[in-house]
């Protein structure tokens, strides 16, 4: 009936979600059928974040991305499950694919990673790094964007290092931080 109803409105997008969920159907492919009963709720409810998510992984089985499936497939689980911060994370990585900022994917691919791995330091740190690009804070999107090298680089020394100027920042240590910023530039 959704779908009659898309075709009487001339909503093209709608029609395409409902004959991608009759093939999942025919398919028996139960991911795909659950996220477009998802999608189909985010239309009558008219939650434009979640439709605006759903097309996205639409788009991106058709395309077989499938980091961009994985990452949508988390982002559902998160609204499942109401973990607000899990879905802020995939909506600014969501963001950050349609704007082509190459360095937000790969730290939102980093984070998702940490999640899967309940790496709990990795995840700190990398919500600290979001936080960062949201206030605009530039010195420590610096910093964070140098620890997550560090981190993918195996350089113990330098995560170290950065992992005790992200703790002075958290308890607010100006002279720890100082110290840190001033090691980090000579790293650099």
């Amino acid at each position: 009936m959704f779908l009659h109803e898309a075709y009487l409105s001339y909503d093209k997008r709608a029609v395409t979600h409902c004959m991608f969920l009759h093939e999942a159907y025919l398919s028996y492919d139960k991911r795909a059928v659950t996220h477009c009963m998802f999608l189909h709720e985010a239309y009558l409810s008219y939650d434009k974040r979640a439709v605006t998510h759903c097309m996205f992984l639409h788009e991106a089985y058709l395309s077989y991305d499938k980091r961009a499936v994985t990452h949508c497939m988390f982002l559902h689980e998160a609204y499942l499950s109401y973990d607000k911060r899990a879905v802020t994370h995939c909506m600014f990585l969501h963001e950050a694919y349609l704007s082509y900022d190459k360095r937000a994917v790969t730290h939102c691919m980093f984070l998702h990673e940490a999640y899967l791995s309940d790496d709990k330091r990795a995840v700190t740190h990398c919500m600290f790094l979001h936080e960062a690009y949201l206030s605009y804070d530039k010195r420590a999107v610096t910093h964070c964007m140098f620890l997550h090298e560090a981190y993918l680089s195996y350089d113990k020394r330098a995560v170290t290092h950065c992992m005790f100027l992200h703790e002075a920042y958290l308890s607010y240590d100006k002279r720890a931080v100082t110290h840190c910023m001033f090691l980090h530039e000579a790293h650099l």
